[in-house]
């Protein structure tokens, strides 16, 4: 059985953002342009732009559009005392 039209559509993003075509702070075309590009309803293209938003690949921004977020750059800081040194949670680094 085939994938539903919105999911085909998903994965296309999806792989455009992964390969870069479509950068971090990049914006994704609007609805009208993904509706002419896909020849799909408008509800097809935001069924698509919903499960991009749900894996967070993609961000709306009321007014604005559809953007790929930039990249985080997540902040680790360890619990656990290193033995040796005692030093522990990026203490003495």
């Amino acid at each position: 059985m085939a994938e539903p039209m919105y999911q085909q559509i998903a994965q296309k993003l999806r792989f455009k953002i992964e390969q870069g075509e479509l950068a971090p702070g990049a914006q994704l075309p609007t609805e009208l342009e993904l509706r002419e590009e896909y020849s799909a309803s408008r509800n097809t293209i935001r069924d698509a732009i919903k499960v991009l938003i749900r894996e967070g690949l993609v961000l709306t921004q009321p007014g604005r559009g559809t953007f790929v977020p930039d990249a985080i750059d997540p902040f680790v800081t360890t619990l656990t005392a290193d033995p040796a040194t005692g030093f522990g949670g990026g203490e003495g680094v």
